[in-house]
Order: C-alpha cells, then sequence, then structure tokens
C-alpha cells in the first residue's frame, strides 16, 4: 500500500497559477472553507509569502484532488491528496473578522 501525502497550495488573490505557498506534509491540513480568513503575515518563515505581506485574504474556493505519483529520485511513490485554495484580498480590519 503506498503512503499518502497532503499538499496544501493557497493561491494569491485573483491568480489561479501562482500559488506562493505550496506546503507537503505526512499529516491532513486542517480544513478550509469559503469565507475563511488566511492571515500571510504569521506565514513570515515563508520567504514566499513576501508579496503577500500586509494582506488579509479570504478564501472563495477550495478544490480538492487525488494524484498518483510514481516514485522517482528524490521522491517514493505516494497517493497525493491535494487542496488547491482560491483566496481574494480584504481589508485587514475588524470588519473583515466580524461582518457575516
Amino acid at each position: 500500500m503506498k503512503p499518502v501525502t497532503f499538499n496544501l497550495q493557497i493561491f494569491a488573490p485573483g491568480d489561479a497559477d501562482d500559488a506562493p505557498l505550496s506546503i507537503d506534509s505526512s499529516t491532513p491540513f486542517m480544513q478550509f472553507q469559503r469565507g475563511d480568513l488566511f492571515n500571510p503575515r504569521y506565514g513570515r518563515h515563508f520567504d514566499h509569502l513576501d508579496e503577500l505581506a500586509g494582506t488579509l485574504l479570504c478564501i472563495v474556493k477550495v478544490e480538492h484532488g487525488i494524484q498518483e505519483l510514481e516514485g522517482g529520485d528524490e521522491m517514493e511513490a505516494c497517493i497525493r491528496h491535494y487542496a488547491r485554495v482560491y483566496t481574494e484580498a480584504v481589508p485587514d480590519d475588524e470588519g473583515a473578522r466580524i461582518s457575516a
């Protein structure tokens, strides 16, 4: 039985091609859903999040998928569950956090 890995991609606002955050894990990530807020400020140790500094992101869509990956030079064969999280920028203020 192949191991299962998990991949989370957070896409820049309005962009379906550029995921400045992509993380692989051997354990599942928490579930994201439409309307959740994601604050890149807390991911400062990810250099590629610099382009989103000062931006609060609202999740607009989440796409899930399953891939069967063959092993290679640096990776063993596995089943990968990926979650692609699409976002829009919202004001980083109290209104974004307490409005319905």
